[in-house]
């Protein structure tokens, strides 16, 4: 594994405690792979880091960086979602990032990335 990119179900299994969510963010850090966090499934799970201690502490991580949804990576999700005749932003954005990167998704919403990239590696909490 070189590293992650967390979708917003990927977060959420984080900060709810789930095991494998958990052991996989770990070996990604103590490894120091990437674990990349797409702005808008951060958005989507960002409520209050002062109680989402886990989130809060990822993103604090060295390792972990947030990829903006700038020009390009906007006009590439757009295409995506063109392309795919869906109309999810964060979950293209999401797929737009992890082929980018060549990383796998961590993801509870395997079904809906699938439909955007069949190719992804997802792993599925």
């Amino acid at each position: 594994m070189s590293g992650l990119v967390l979708d917003a179900g990927g977060l959420i299994a984080l900060e709810r405690e789930h095991r494998a969510a958990l052991l996989l963010v770990k070996r990604a850090l103590q490894d120091s792979h990437r674990v990349v966090v797409p702005a808008t499934a951060l958005a989507q799970a960002a409520r209050d880091l002062s109680r989402q201690v886990r989130l809060a502490r990822l993103l604090r991580h060295s390792a972990c960086v947030v990829a903006p949804l700038d020009r390009a990576s906007s006009l590439g999700v757009g295409r995506l979602l063109a392309e795919s005749g869906t109309n999810d932003v964060v979950d293209a954005h999401v797929v737009t990032v992890a082929r980018a990167l060549g990383l796998s998704c961590l993801t509870s919403d395997a079904q809906d990335l699938r439909r955007l990239d069949p190719s992804l590696r997802l792993v599925e909490v």
